[in-house]
């Protein structure tokens, strides 16, 4: 599980060497090697931490802890939208950037409509 990043970003890395450096694959490899990268440093797979973790993947990581937290899977129930934001918001300036966190809690409600729409769209 730990190495989905890794592959995600080596995969995206030879997209990139096709394509050029100038892609918008260049973002999407550093938000794939690098979305579980934390402020602190303590994530993976460089332990990178601070804005020495590529803005892209600060911003993904965000969308990618609340898609998880409010996401059924075989091993836990969803979360409610408030119990997953309450999460987010205690990992501000560890798990996430300071500067993301303030935004996200201006948009948690767009978060909430997001996620029921794309549910929705599931079941249609």
């Amino acid at each position: 599980m730990r190495q989905h990043s890794t592959f995600g970003g080596q995969a995206l890395t030879h997209a990139v060497e096709i394509v050029g450096e100038d892609s918008f694959l260049s973002d999407a490899r550093d938000m794939a090697y690098y979305h579980h990268e934390k402020w602190d440093g303590s994530g993976y797979p460089k332990g990178l931490a601070g804005e020495d973790i590529p803005l892209s993947a600060r911003i993904l990581a965000v969308a990618d802890v609340y898609d998880a937290l409010t996401s059924q899977r075989s091993y836990k129930d969803a979360f409610s939208h408030e119990k997953a934001v309450s999460i987010l918001l205690d990992e501000d300036g560890t798990s996430f950037d300071p500067r993301i966190m303030q935004v996200f809690r201006q948009i948690t409600d767009e978060f909430a409509q997001a996620k029921a729409s794309f549910s929705s769209e599931a079941k249609a």
